[in-house]
C-alpha cells in the first residue's frame, strides 16, 4: 500500500508533527489559479492513464479492498448483512427494480432565485444577479451627477460602481449587450453636459455609450480604427478616441449625434490624451514615436507636434487648470513631462521614480482641491503625489498590488486607486495621504456548508492563493444576508510566506468545525502542497492546517460517527481518509481510482464516491463502519464521473454525475444502471430534498441549478443563478438552497416554492426636457418600474442638481419642483430610487434661457384721456420693458375694455383706436403683454363726455355754433318759400269772377 507521506499526525505512524511536501499528481484535484491572472478558474483537471484500456483492466482485477484501517465503532444507522466482494452491493428494503415511485403533489415547487448576496460589494440583491466577478479592474472615473466612482474591468466586461459616501461597492454590470459578449472596456470618460459615460471597447472596436442613472446601455458607435483612450471636450461637445498599438489616428465622435465625425493623423500608437478645457486644444501622447500632437478642438488639425525624449513613450496625460500645463507620464523613463499649453512646449521634467527602470505611470490624476497630482506607479505598487508648483514628488503611497488607474472625488476629498493585481480598490485620504478603507471587487465562492444551529452559511474563497489576503471562509449571516465574519486562511506581507486557495469544505454542527480543503504555496521553499484546514466555526478562528501529500477533491461529514472523510488522489488511484474531532487520521482506505466527489447518507450511515479510473468512471460504496469498498459500479465506458452524487431516498436510488451524459441512475436492489437524465450540464454537488422529492444539482456550464425528478427522471426546472455555480447547501428545514457561483462572487438564495419579488430596475423622470426662463419653474414626477411584477411600496428617492442654476423645493419624494435663477445654461436633474436594497438612476435635463432679456413690464399711452362722445376717438399705443436692455422682438399683446362706453377696432398689436358712444362716464382699456413666457399687463383710463355750448357773449364761436347756425337758417328759408309757393296755388284762376273776399296779411 503507498504510503501516505505528512499523515503524520498524534495518534498515527507515532509522528508528533506533520511537515508540508511538494505536490504530487493530483488526479482528482481541483486546482486553483496560481500566480497571476486569469479570467476564470478551469472547472476539473484529471490527470488520465495513459490508456483507457488498461486502467479499465485494473479496476476489475481490483474490485477487492486492498486493506484498511482498524473498523470504526459503530455509532449509529443500521445495516443488514453485505455481500462479498464484488458481489452486487443491496440497501435494506429496497423498492422493485426502477419501479415508479409516486411522489404526492408537494406545497414546494422546484424554487425561484429570491436574492444574491454579492460577496465583494456585501451587498444584497432581491432576484437574480449574474453579473461577472470583476478580475482587471482599470480606468476609473467619478462622476458628480450621481456621486459614483465607475470602474471598467478589462477581464469580464464589467462597469463597477462604488458608492464613496459609504465607500462599499453598489454592483457591477456587464458592458456586453447580449450573453456578456466580450468587449474588453479599456478606457472611460464622462460627458459633462447629458451624464453619459463612453466606454472604450476594444475587444470589438467601439465606444459605448452607457447611462450612469439607468446603469444600461444607450448606444453603440463603431470605431473603424478600434479603440483604446477617451477624453471629452466640454466646450465643443466632441470625443476623442485613441488608438489601438501601431495605428496612427485619432478619431473624432459627435456626442449629440454619436457618430465619427473626423479622423485625424497623429503619432504612432496615441496613448494619452488630455484636453484643455481653457482652449480646447487636445493634447495627445504618442507612445510609439515620443512626441506630443496638438489638435485643433475646431478643426480637427494638427496644429503643432512637440517632440519628447527618445525614450519617452507617454503613457497617460491630465490638464492642470490652475497653472494651464499638461501634464504627460512616462512609462518607460519614470518621468512626468510638464507642456505649457498656451506656448506647446516642454517646461519641465518631474523625475517620479529614479530607482526604477520602468516605472509603470499608467495613469494620471488631477486634484483640484488640494492641486496635486497623482500618478499610479505599477512597479514600485504606490501611488505617487506630485507638487508641480514646485516641480517635486511630496510623496509616495503604498497601495494594492500594480495600480492600474487613479481617480480624485472632489466632493469627498477623496482618491481612489485601482490596483491590478490584488484586485481591489484603496481608498485615500489626501490630506494626510493614508489609505483608509481597502474594499475587494474579486471572490470567487468554490464550496458552501449550512450551520443549522446559528443559520449561518461557510463559503469558501478559491481565488488564486498568489494575492494577498486571499484563501478565506466567509460566515454569511443568512436571516439578514450580509458577510460576518472572514475566517482564517489569509496571510499577510509581514506574515510567513504562505498563500491558501479554499475550495471546499463541510460542517459538523456538532463542535462547530468546519473543514475545508487547501492548496498551499510555501513561497520560501517555492513548493505547493494540499492540505485540511480546520476552523472553529463560531468564532471565526483557524484551529489547524493538516498538509497532505495527495492532490485533495473533496470531502463529507458522517455525523453518526464524527468523521471528515476527505478524497484524495493519487498516481496509482486515491484515498478515502477519515479524521476525527481530534484532527487524528482514523481511517485510510487505498481505492484504485481517483475520487471526484463524496456524499454521506444519514438514513443508513453509508458514504458514496464518484471516481474515474483513466477515462472511466465508476461509482464506489463504502461502509465507514468496517472501512472497506463494500461495491463498485462501472456503467459503460462512456460514463466519466463528476462530482455530483447524491442519494434519493424517495426511490432508493443513486444518482451520479456524468460528463457525458448528465445523470447516471443506479438501482441500489440490482447494482444495475437503469438510466440517465439527460438535458443536463456539466453537473456538480448536489441535494435532495425530502419535502417536495426533488434533486437540485449545480450545472457550471449552463450556470443553472436542475430540479430532477428522481422517480420519472427527468429535469422538471432549470434555475438560473450565477457565472459558473460550483457549491449547494440546503438548510435544516429543507426550504432554502443556497448556491455558491464561483466567477460571479456570489451566493443565489433559493426559495423552495416561492416566487421572486419585484426588483427595481429602472426609475423614469417626467417630463424628460424642460425649457424655461429665468426664474421660471417646472415640476418633475419619478416614477419607478420593477422586474417581476408591480413594484410594492416603500420606494424611496434622493433628487440632486449636476450645478447651480436653479433650486429645487425639495430632495426627496416623487416629485419635485426646479426654480431656475437669472443665469442661462443647462442642467442635469438626477434622482436615485432605492427599494429594497436594488437602486435606479433618473434624469431630465432642464434648459434654462434664452439668456436674452426678459420682459417686466408695459405701460399704455396715454395713460389718461377725455373724449366726446359720441364717435369722438382716441389712438393708444403700448410700449414693453425688459430686463436688462431693449425687449427683443416677438412680444405680442392682448388688448380688453371695460364697460360699454366706446369700441376697440383691434384686440392685439401695440397700437387700438378706441371710438367713443353716446354715453357719458369713464372706462378702463387693459393690455397684457407677452414675451418668452413672460406676461406684464397695464390699463389707462378714459373718459366720454358731451359737447360743450355756446358762448354768451364775445368772442369767436365755439367749434360746431356756426355751422349749426347756417344750417337753421337755411332750414327757415326752405321753409318761407315752401309757404308763399302753397299760398299761390291756392288763388281762384283770373277768368273765375267771384265776389271779393277778405285779405290776410301774409308777413
Amino acid at each position: 500500500m503507498p504510503s501516505l507521506r505528512g499523515l503524520g499526525h498524534r495518534g498515527f505512524s507515532g509522528a508528533d508533527s506533520v511537515a508540508p511536501f511538494g505536490s504530487g499528481a493530483k488526479g482528482g484535484s481541483r486546482p486553483l489559479r496560481r500566480w497571476g491572472r486569469t479570467a476564470g478558474l478551469r472547472r476539473e483537471a484529471r490527470t488520465w492513464a495513459p490508456g483507457a484500456i488498461l486502467g479499465f483492466l485494473l479496476l476489475l482485477a481490483t474490485l477487492s479492498p486492498m486493506g484498511g484501517a482498524a473498523p470504526l465503532p459503530h455509532a449509529g444507522g443500521s445495516h443488514s448483512e453485505r455481500p462479498g466482494p464484488g458481489m452486487p452491493w443491496r440497501l435494506p428494503t429496497p423498492p422493485s427494480p426502477r419501479a415508479p415511485v409516486t411522489v404526492g403533489p408537494s406545497p414546494l415547487g422546484p424554487g425561484t432565485v429570491v436574492g444574491t448576496l454579492v460577496l465583494a460589494n456585501d451587498s444584497y440583491f432581491p432576484g437574480n444577479f449574474p453579473a461577472n466577478n470583476p478580475a482587471a479592474i482599470t480606468s476609473p472615473v467619478y462622476d458628480p451627477a450621481t456621486a459614483r466612482v465607475y470602474i471598467a474591468d478589462t477581464d469580464t466586461d464589467n462597469i463597477t460602481v462604488l458608492d464613496p459616501s459609504t465607500g462599499a461597492f453598489v454592483a457591477n454590470y456587464p458592458t456586453g449587450t447580449t450573453n456578456f459578449s466580450a468587449t474588453s472596456p479599456t478606457g472611460m470618460a464622462l460627458d459633462s453636459s447629458n451624464g453619459d459615460l463612453y466606454i472604450a471597447n476594444s475587444g470589438n472596436s467601439s465606444v459605448l455609450v452607457w447611462d450612469p442613472r439607468t446603469l444600461a446601455p444607450v448606444a453603440t458607435i463603431p470605431v473603424a480604427n478600434g479603440t483604446n483612450t477617451l477624453a471629452y471636450d466640454p466646450r465643443d461637445g466632441d470625443l476623442f478616441v485613441t488608438a489601438p498599438a501601431g495605428v496612427t489616428v485619432v478619431s473624432v465622435i459627435n456626442a449629440t449625434t454619436n457618430r465619427v465625425v473626423a479622423t485625424v493623423p497623429v503619432g504612432v500608437s496615441p496613448q494619452a490624451i488630455a484636453v484643455d478645457t481653457h482652449t480646447g486644444s487636445v493634447f495627445v501622447g504618442n507612445y510609439g514615436s515620443s512626441n506630443v500632437s496638438v489638435l485643433n478642438a475646431t478643426s480637427f488639425a494638427v496644429n503643432r507636434t512637440i517632440p519628447l525624449a527618445a525614450s519617452d513613450a507617454p503613457s497617460a496625460a491630465c490638464f492642470d487648470p490652475v497653472t494651464n500645463e499638461i501634464l504627460v507620464t512616462s512609462g518607460a523613463l519614470g518621468i512626468v513631462t510638464v507642456l505649457n499649453a498656451s506656448i506647446g512646449a516642454v517646461v519641465a521634467n518631474i523625475t517620479v521614480a529614479p530607482a526604477l527602470a520602468h516605472a509603470n505611470l499608467d495613469a494620471i490624476a488631477f486634484d483640484s482641491t488640494n492641486h496635486a497630482v497623482y500618478t499610479a506607479d505599477a512597479v514600485g505598487r504606490v501611488v505617487n503625489v506630485l507638487n508641480v508648483s514646485a516641480r517635486t514628488v511630496r510623496t509616495n503611497i503604498s497601495v494594492g498590488g500594480e495600480p492600474s488607474g487613479v481617480a480624485f472625488d472632489p466632493v469627498q476629498n477623496t482618491l481612489y486607486s485601482t490596483n491590478l493585481l490584488t484586485e481591489n480598490v484603496s481608498v485615500i485620504d489626501p490630506v494626510t495621504n493614508r489609505v483608509v478603507a481597502s474594499p475587494r471587487l474579486s471572490t470567487s465562492p468554490w464550496g458552501v456548508a449550512f450551520d443549522p444551529t446559528n443559520r449561518d452559511l461557510f463559503v469558501s474563497n478559491s481565488t488564486s492563493y498568489g494575492e494577498e489576503g486571499l484563501g478565506t471562509v466567509m460566515s454569511v449571516n443568512t436571516s439578514t444576508p450580509r458577510v460576518g465574519t472572514i475566517s482564517g486562511f489569509g496571510f499577510a506581507p509581514s506574515a510567513p510566506p504562505l498563500g491558501y486557495g479554499t475550495y471546499d469544505e463541510t460542517y459538523d454542527p456538532a463542535n462547530g468545525r468546519l473543514y475545508v480543503l487547501l492548496s498551499v504555496y510555501d513561497g520560501a521553499n517555492a513548493t505547493t502542497y494540499e492540505a485540511l484546514g480546520v476552523v472553529d466555526g463560531r468564532t471565526g478562528t483557524r484551529i489547524s492546517v493538516l498538509p497532505l501529500e495527495y492532490g485533495l477533491s473533496c470531502l463529507a461529514f458522517d455525523t453518526a460517527n464524527q468523521v471528515v472523510y476527505v478524497g484524495a488522489g493519487s498516481p496509482s488511484g486515491g484515498y478515502l481518509l477519515g479524521f476525527n474531532s481530534t484532527d487524528a487520521l482514523v481511517s485510510q482506505l487505498p481505492l484504485n481510482a481517483s475520487p471526484q466527489g463524496v456524499a454521506f447518507d444519514p438514513a443508513n450511515g453509508d458514504l458514496y464516491l464518484t471516481a474515474s479510473v483513466g477515462a472511466v468512471g465508476e461509482l464506489i460504496a463504502v461502509d465507514p463502519i468496517t472501512n472497506k469498498t463494500v461495491a463498485m459500479y462501472s456503467p459503460d465506458p462512456t460514463f466519466t464521473a463528476t462530482r455530483t452524487v447524491v442519494y434519493d431516498s424517495v426511490t432508493a436510488e443513486i444518482f451520479a454525475g456524468n460528463d457525458l451524459n448528465g445523470l447516471a441512475v443506479l438501482n441500489a436492489t440490482t447494482g444495475r444502471w437503469v438510466g440517465n437524465v439527460t438535458g443536463v450540464g456539466f453537473t456538480g454537488p448536489a441535494v435532495f430534498d425530502q419535502a417536495n422529492g426533488l434533486i437540485y444539482t449545480t450545472e457550471a456550464g449552463t450556470n443553472d441549478v436542475a430540479a430532477i425528478n428522481g422517480s420519472a427522471l427527468t429535469t422538471v426546472a432549470t434555475i438560473p443563478v450565477g457565472i459558473e455555480p460550483e457549491g449547494i447547501a440546503m438548510n435544516g428545514s429543507g426550504e432554502t438552497l443556497y448556491v455558491a457561483n464561483l466567477l460571479s462572487g456570489s451566493i443565489s438564495t433559493i426559495s423552495l416554492g416561492a416566487s421572486p419579488p419585484p426588483t427595481l430596475s429602472t426609475v423614469t423622470v417626467t417630463p424628460g426636457t424642460a425649457s424655461i426662463l429665468p426664474h421660471g419653474n417646472a415640476t418633475f414626477t419619478a416614477t419607478p418600474s420593477c422586474r417581476g411584477g408591480p413594484c410594492p411600496v416603500g420606494t424611496t428617492y434622493a433628487w440632486t442638481l449636476n450645478n447651480s442654476l436653479g433650486t429645487l423645493s425639495s430632495t426627496n419624494g416623487s416629485t419635485t419642483s426646479f426654480t431656475a435663477g437669472t443665469s442661462g445654461g443647462t442642467a442635469m436633474l438626477h434622482v436615485t430610487a432605492a427599494l429594497n436594497g436594488a437602486s435606479a438612476y433618473g434624469s431630465a435635463a432642464i434648459t434654462v434661457g434664452p439668456v436674452t432679456p426678459g420682459l417686466v413690464s408695459v405701460t399704455i399711452s396715454p395713460a389718461s384721456v377725455t373724449v366726446v362722445g359720441p364717435n369722438g376717438t382716441v389712438n393708444l399705443t403700448a410700449s414693453p420693458s425688459c430686463r436688462g436692455g431693449a425687449c427683443p422682438a416677438g412680444t405680442t399683446y392682448l388688448w380688453s375694455l371695460g364697460g360699454a362706453l366706446g369700441t376697440l377696432n383691434a384686440s392685439s398689436g401695440s397700437r387700438v383706436r378706441f371710438i367713443a358712444a353716446g354715453t357719458t362716464g369713464s372706462t378702463t382699456v387693459t393690455v397684457t403683454a407677452s414675451l418668452h413666457g413672460a406676461n406684464a399687463s397695464a390699463s389707462a383710463t378714459i373718459t366720454v363726455s358731451e359737447r360743450s355750448p355756446p358762448p354768451t357773449s364775445g368772442g369767436a364761436f365755439p367749434t360746431g355754433y356756426l355751422e349749426i347756425g347756417l344750417a337753421l337758417a337755411a332750414v327757415l328759408a326752405l321753409g318761407l318759400y315752401l309757404r308763399k309757393f302753397r299760398k299761390w296755388k291756392e288763388k281762384p284762376p283770373a277768368s273765375a269772377p267771384g265776389p271779393p273776399g277778405p285779405y290776410r296779411i301774409i308777413y
